[in-house]
């Protein structure tokens, strides 16, 4: 696997419900964990980078439920999530 070893016998001690107690765990230095990179530089800067830039390209997936799939704000929201990949252009998002 490039960059790495796969994690098949990681032991999870902690299954965080929301990201922002993942964030908060990671910040709390309860353990390794993997977070976006402009996320942990805006909420955990202290934290130390161990993994350098991914430069190889990496598949990322839309997970919709079914019961919102037809809803126009969930498909205005697809439809700029892809925009922006296809563009290549940066999305800023408040968390």
């Amino acid at each position: 696997m490039p960059g790495g070893d796969p994690l098949t016998n990681a032991r999870i001690v902690l299954k965080a419900p929301s990201q922002r107690m993942y964030i908060e765990a990671l910040r709390q230095g309860q353990g390794i964990g993997m977070m976006a990179r402009e996320i942990m530089q805006r909420y955990c800067p202290e934290r130390l980078n161990v993994m350098s830039a991914r430069r190889e390209p990496a598949d990322i997936w839309l997970a919709v439920n079914p019961d919102v799939w037809s809803a126009g704000r969930v498909q205005a929201t697809l439809s700029v999530i892809n925009e922006c990949f296809k563009n290549g252009t940066l999305l800023k998002v408040a968390v």
